[in-house]
């Protein structure tokens, strides 16, 4: 081999960050005031990382990026090591081990789950937003590696994310350290979480048309955090969703029903009831300059009020809401007057295996109100209610309650001492004493506890056909899904933290985590939908995203001294990344590291230290 000349290198400093050491060349400049050599903000550039070989602490090679190459070309050929004290070794580069893409020893990685996950989000109008929104240092792909840790763990408090980067490739794999990761967070504050939600409805509207012409079904739903410091602003006592006696905090959430993308989410106050909260979700939707012509917003129950109905049609907004049973006098009417109906068999829909009728009725309501004025309600809109009776409901209500009250009468005759309070509530409501003393079942107290039993009703300005309106309404459980992912795989039911800006942090990567396992759900019912049509293709579990990607996780890289290599990609691991629509990675294909990147979102992260503190801290910094 041809004898290689090293180059003659700039001074260079190494600075430990964590349980990294970053390598940065230095310039000084004499300060008159102190009346010594000293470097200042902008005095510092980084270079690369210094990594120890064989575990010692006093000998490590350097690993220089590529700009820094590009000035001293001989540092391709040649491997740098250091010594403690700063003496530096030239090894010749063995010309094998760059060409061929063998690495000299095995590192392994899990990667199916994690390249998926990332394939998918950076796709999407969230990794575009992601991008925009923080530009800096690969904090996008940073916070992107947190989302996958959440989804793939389950786990959101962070603590064990170091060990899982250990073992798992991730779109950013370095700065995984607890300080590092609390930096980081420190970055998402509430201007960049605007930002990032003016970018992303932004994008949403690009890829999807700027009008959004085609109709589109956008899923409502708001969940609580339950939190036992009570010093975070949005932290109040109110209706809490898991039945404990603690103060909230709410969040709510848009998503596409059919892609499963997040439109935009809101952190409000915990004693906010989810029917108040939908006026103001409304004026940030028209702040942001949304076309919402053609959506149709799909709420549940708890946002169906005469209120939100009237703000939605004033706002010219379409929806689909599952209003309760008493809402008021005309709804119970209506089901009344068309309860005959409900039960005829000839109004039975097969494909939903329930009785369906819908009646359009005339909705007034004021166009434009004022405070202190007397409601006009000079505006009429036809509303469509769609009533809909599931007989399997019904009957399973009878058989319980049938079950629990003769159980209720034979505790009674055996021994009464023995009732329970609920027994005691029961024999009071639905039986009545007779002449002989004897207790008997009210029939007609039954069947009016019965009569609404397995009835539900949807309201809707627009969609005029009750199994299209069924179909709009299920689909939505994508973000009701989303929100159990949230709180029950991930572990998100508490807030877990003590202050109001880590609480945004983490509602922030929580949502983010949702929004990324809710359009690996959508693509998993997309691909359903298709092998329905298709018997030769795989037929995946609707709720089996989960074990999905735990499938996908056997997919392992391989470390090569220029990247990684994925290793080759079973038949069976390539259906899936198909199921999600993914393109397979390529056996052999180097994918480069991301050390250089990660040079300089450390420096930054730092720079306080480094440019201004660097010859005062003398136990991080080693001159060369």
């Amino acid at each position: 081999m041809t004898a290689i000349t090293p180059p003659e290198l700039p001074p260079l400093i190494v600075n430990r960050s964590g349980k990294n050491r970053y390598v940065f060349t230095y310039k000084n400049h004499w300060d008159p005031r102190v009346k010594r050599s000293t470097r200042g903000k902008g005095d510092t550039t980084s270079v690369g990382k210094l990594i120890e070989v064989d575990g010692s602490p006093d000998y490590g090679e350097i690993l220089f990026n590529e700009e820094f190459k590009a000035k001293y070309p001989q540092l391709r050929q040649l491997r740098v090591f250091r010594w403690k004290g700063g003496k530096l070794e030239f090894k010749p580069v063995d010309e094998e081990v760059v060409t061929a893409a063998t690495p000299g020893s095995i590192v392994k990685l899990h990667a199916g789950a994690t390249w998926a996950l990332n394939q998918i989000a950076g796709a999407s109008p969230l990794g575009k937003a992601l991008r925009e929104a923080f530009p800096k240092y690969k904090q996008d792909v940073r916070i992107l590696s947190l989302a996958c840790y959440i989804v793939l763990s389950g786990d959101s408090s962070l603590c064990n994310y170091e060990e899982f980067a250990e073992s798992t490739w991730l779109p950013y794999r370095h700065g995984t350290t607890s300080a590092s990761c609390s930096r980081l967070l420190r970055a998402i504050t509430e201007d960049t979480v605007s930002k990032f939600l003016n970018r992303l409805i932004r994008e949403y509207c690009r890829q999807h048309g700027e009008a959004i012409t085609a109709r589109r079904f956008w899923a409502l739903d708001s969940t609580s955090g339950s939190s036992y410091p009570e010093n975070i602003a949005s932290v109040e006592y109110g209706y809490n969703k898991d039945m404990e006696p603690l103060p909230q905090a709410n969040v709510l959430l848009i998503a596409d029903q059919k892609t499963g993308e997040e439109i935009c989410y809101r952190n409000f106050d915990g004693n906010v009831p989810d029917v108040c909260a939908l006026r103001n979700t409304l004026a940030e939707l028209t702040m942001m300059g949304i076309d919402c012509s053609n959506v149709i917003l799909v709420t549940d129950h708890g946002y169906g009020s005469h209120k939100n109905w009237d703000d939605l049609l004033r706002n010219n907004i379409s929806f689909v809401c599952n209003a309760r049973l008493n809402l008021n006098a005309l709804i119970k009417q209506t089901i009344d007057e068309h309860y005959a109906e409900l039960l005829d068999w000839n109004n039975r829909i097969p494909f939903i295996k329930q009785n369906a009728v819908t009646v359009p009725i005339v909705w007034k309501y004021d166009e434009y109100p004022a405070e202190g004025k007397h409601k006009q309600r000079n505006a009429e809109k036809t509303l469509y209610i769609h009533l809909y009776f599931n007989k399997d409901i019904n009957d399973e209500a009878e058989r319980r309650l049938q079950t629990s009250l003769t159980g209720a009468l034979a505790q009674m005759s055996d021994d009464p001492g023995k009732l329970t309070e609920h027994q005691k509530q029961l024999i009071k409501k639905y039986t009545e004493k007779q002449d002989d003393g004897k207790l008997r079942i009210n029939m007609y107290k039954v069947d009016t506890a019965l009569r609404y039993s397995g009835v539900r009703m949807l309201v809707s300005d627009c969609i005029t056909d009750a199994l299209e309106c069924c179909v709009a309404y299920e689909e939505r459980n994508q973000v009701e899904y989303a929100f159990t992912t949230l709180k029950a795989r991930l572990g998100c039911n508490y807030t877990g933290v003590h202050s109001t800006k880590a609480w945004e942090a983490r509602v922030f990567l929580q949502v983010l985590a949702t929004a990324i396992s809710g359009m690996v759900r959508a693509r998993i019912k997309l691909y359903n939908e298709t092998a329905k049509k298709d018997t030769g293709k795989y037929r995946v579990h609707y709720d089996s995203d989960a074990r999905l990607l735990a499938k996908l996780n056997n997919v392992c890289m391989t470390e090569v001294p220029n990247g990684w290599i994925f290793d080759e990609v079973a038949d069976k691991h390539r259906e899936l990344f198909q199921i999600l629509n993914v393109p397979v990675p390529a056996a052999e294909q180097v994918f480069a590291r991301d050390a250089e990147g990660d040079v300089f979102e450390e420096a930054d992260d730092v720079s306080d230290v480094l440019l201004e503190d660097v010859l005062l801290a003398d136990d991080s910094v080693e001159d060369l």
